[in-house]
This record gives C-alpha cells, structure tokens and sequence, in this order.
C-alpha cells in the first residue's frame, strides 16, 4: 500500500515532460519512495506525518496551515517532482521478468541506450538537487514556523537542512600569505 502522497499522480504528470499514458503501477511507488528518501530526511518525520495529516483531512489549504502550503507546494513540490522523474528512467525502460531484465519497446520505438538513461537521470537528479537545497535552506531559517522540527524522538528521522557540501580540498587554519 503506497499510503499518502505528497503530490498526486496527477500533478506530477501535468507539471513536467512525463507522458500522460505512464502507469501508476510504476510512477506510484517512485513517489512513495522519494518521499520517504528524499523529503523525510530532509524535514523529519514528525513533520511528514503532520503533513500527511492536512493533506488527508483537506485543511492543507485552511489560512491557518499557510506556512505548510507553502513548505508543501513551494518547496517540497519540485524537490519531489524532479526526483520522481531522476527514479523513473530504469523503470520505463527496463522490466524485471521470469526470463530476466528486458528492455521494454514498442514495434515503432527505438530504446535509448543505457548511457543515455543515465545522462536522463542524472540531469534529473541536479534539477532535484538544486529544489533539495532550497528545501534545505528554508527549513534551515524557517523552521521556527515548524514545531514538529523540534518534537522528533530518537525513533524518528530527524531532520537534516544543514547544506551538503564537500570539497576534497583540506585548508590548514594557518593564514594564507
């Protein structure tokens, strides 16, 4: 059972290049999983259930819930929206059968080759990760708007906004001359 989603089949399919015809048997679960991959590290658990809950009861919308409108439909919709599109590309065009994994085609359609699928997936991931990072930055100044930041227990996935930059480079705290 996927559950809740934080942005339906349809929206996704109305917002971005995924063709109209995708089955839900497989966009479905690549929501559900950037939901709990992606979104929940990022804003925790307390705060995916309360959203979870305003989404279910339809008070998402409600004027006093405008501070979780915005985190859901500014910040969390594209975050989501591209990295459901990142997820997709193996699953479109690859299936797991009896025999083994097996390229999906049509009569009249060339498949794309696997480096391709990778390319397709990883200028997905950089638009997801570019929303992630905006994600990540307002729930960084803004979570005071948002008390279940705070009320998370050692059973939950805590939220993480802090910026996931590396560098390879080591700079010594001596003064550079």
């Amino acid at each position: 059972m996927i559950g809740t989603l934080l942005i339906s089949e349809a929206a996704i399919k109305a917002s971005s290049p995924l063709d109209s015809n995708v089955s839900g048997e497989i966009l479905l679960p690549c929501i559900k999983y950037t939901q709990d991959s992606i979104i929940e590290p990022i804003i925790g658990s307390k705060l995916m259930i309360k959203l979870f809950k305003l989404i279910d009861s339809g008070e998402i919308n409600d004027p006093i819930n405008i501070d979780y409108n915005i985190l859901l439909n500014e910040y969390i919709f594209n975050t989501v929206l591209w990295s459901v599109q990142a997820e997709l590309c193996i699953p479109l065009s690859l299936k797991t059968r009896q025999t083994g994994v097996i390229y999906t085609n049509d009569e009249h359609i060339q498949n794309t080759q696997l480096s391709e699928l990778k390319y397709l997936a990883q200028y997905y991931n950089n638009r997801a990760d570019y929303y992630a990072g905006r994600l990540k930055s307002f729930i960084q100044y803004n979570g005071y708007l948002f008390k279940e930041l705070v009320e998370n227990t050692k059973a939950d996935i805590q939220p993480n906004s802090t910026p996931t930059y590396t560098t390879t480079l080591y700079l010594d705290n001596k003064k550079c001359k």
